[in-house]
């Protein structure tokens, strides 16, 4: 049960108030949080094995491995996906980042940007043969259902279940999903919003799961025990 697995990890935050994953090898900091727009800066380490997996950290299936590493790599960015309402936009920084857009693959570099249309199945990932970190600010808009919360939850769930070498419950999942109005891409339209519907909107919500939770939200403070610093390598 995800209670038993939460207390692995609480948010970790460094001085400038960027929560921190992965012992610093990604990390994020939300810019804008209102009903119309949702925006947050990410950054993540190439040469780190979790968040340095490539493509294959985006097509892992977290349930189906038993290696720590492979499921902490699937959970570092998200599966194939779509959004029901929200068209998302990546404005790269610095490094490069690789994704795949209605069944393209492509790659994008500092000064790029990707605009995600609504109900466009995407994932993305760091390319591991950049030199630099990748930064990227992920904005969607409108932002109904993301805020700060469920971003930190999000993320503070992943890594707990990934310290506790344990996959995410699937009714976690799809309480996720639905709270963030989007739909996993490996599945046909109708079944996926189905799915989420009736996995996520009813049977986890009365399991007792949520969207997010106040043990992975609260006040930033000073991180604990983080590691090394994020882009120290660069």
């Amino acid at each position: 049960m995800f209670a038993t697995t939460r207390d692995w990890v609480f948010p970790k935050y460094d001085e400038e108030g960027w929560q921190v994953c992965f012992s610093g090898a990604r990390r994020h900091k939300v810019l804008v949080s209102t009903p119309e727009k949702f925006m947050f800066r990410c950054q993540y380490n190439p040469k780190d094995p979790i968040t340095g997996a490539g493509k294959l950290s985006s097509d892992c299936v977290s349930n189906e491995l038993s290696d720590i590493l492979l499921i902490a790599a699937s959970v570092a960015f998200p599966p194939l996906h779509w959004h029901r309402d929200q068209t998302e936009y990546f404005d790269i920084i610095q490094g490069r980042v690789g994704y795949v857009l209605d069944g393209q693959e492509g790659y994008a570099s500092a000064g790029d940007q990707v605009v995600i249309p609504s109900g466009a199945i995407h994932t993305f990932w760091c390319d591991p043969t950049s030199e630099k970190d990748l930064i990227m600010d992920i904005t969607s808009k409108p932002g109904q259902g993301l805020d700060e919360a469920w971003i930190n939850s999000t993320y503070g769930i992943m890594e707990s279940h990934y310290r506790a070498n344990i996959p995410v419950s699937f009714s976690q999942l799809m309480v996720m999903w639905d709270k963030a109005s989007s739909v996993p891409g490996e599945y046909p339209r109708i079944l996926g919003l189905a799915i989420v519907f009736f996995f996520g909107h009813i049977i986890g919500r009365l399991a007792g799961y949520k969207g997010s939770y106040p043990v992975y939200s609260g006040t930033p403070t000073v991180s604990r025990a983080l590691g090394a610093k994020p882009g120290s390598h660069n």
